[in-house]
């Protein structure tokens, strides 16, 4: 693994999975790596609950909907407390996100989409999700993945873990990876991009990015925060610790463990 690849995406989760697929289907020779046993990270602990508007589907039921409708809702049930760059642009972008899924054959669960579940309503119907829950986007993505790994344009590492970026000259031009037998290596990339998710299930981290609430998480045992650990180290500004999601009806185990938490 020590060509110089195209693309170094460190995470095989919701963000680094479609980048890895769109990079390969561009050409592009991709080493995709994550430090779990299988892909799909926090997707096997998600509900995958998706709302998107402007969809294909809302226009074939005949559900008229706009993402500034979406955003101005979103708003609305979060007390004005969506942040107005990050909001727009995931909310601009969901329809392209849920048509993609769904032209890959992303199935519904029955009677999708609804106008609420777990907060205060939409104005339509914009909600939805996938009989298996977070696994069904999996389900689209993991074939597709395939296919660019069959093609030779991804290469996939499992139970490699990032433990440094390599920087020359001011730029990022590679990562340091322990893979699973222990052996250490660098690997250079034109582009490296870091989908490693959260960090909830680094104590030690969560204490220094959210100081002023305590641990409770259910939660990937591999969101470590390593992309962030290693991003730090070359001065790169991490911000937004205060802004995290609660774990709905969550119910700790173990009292003197913060990441006992188990669904409701």
């Amino acid at each position: 693994m020590s060509d110089n690849w195209d693309v170094i995406i460190v995470g095989a989760g919701s963000a680094g999975i479609p980048t890895a697929i769109f990079a390969g289907q561009r050409g592009a020779r991709v080493l995709l790596i994550d430090a779990d046993k299988r892909i799909g990270g926090t997707l096997h602990w998600s509900t995958g609950q998706l709302s998107a508007a402007g969809t294909k589907l809302q226009k074939k039921l005949g559900i008229d909907d706009h993402p500034d409708w979406h955003y101005e809702d979103c708003q609305r049930a979060m007390k004005n407390t969506v942040d107005p760059v990050l909001g727009r642009l995931a909310i601009d972008n969901a329809a392209d996100t849920f048509d993609w899924l769904m032209d890959n054959g992303f199935e519904l669960a029955p009677e999708m989409p609804v106008a609420a579940f777990g907060h205060e309503p939409y104005r339509v119907r914009r909600y939805q999700w996938g009989p298996n829950q977070a696994l069904s986007v999996l389900e689209v993505m993991e074939p597709l993945l395939d296919i660019e790994i069959g093609r030779g344009n991804v290469t996939l590492s499992l139970e490699t873990k990032l433990t440094g970026l390599v920087v020359e000259e001011g730029a990022v031009v590679g990562i340091e990876a322990e893979a699973r037998d222990g052996t250490f290596a660098t690997i250079r990339g034109q582009n490296v991009v870091l989908t490693t998710g959260g960090y909830a299930a680094n104590p030690e981290l969560w204490a220094d990015l959210t100081p002023d609430y305590p641990l409770r998480s259910h939660c990937n045992p591999y969101s470590r925060g390593d992309g962030i650990v290693a991003a730090r180290k070359i001065g790169a500004k991490v911000d937004r610790g205060d802004m995290f999601l609660c774990t709905f009806a969550g119910v700790m185990q173990d009292p003197d463990d913060p990441l006992s938490v188990r669904m409701g």
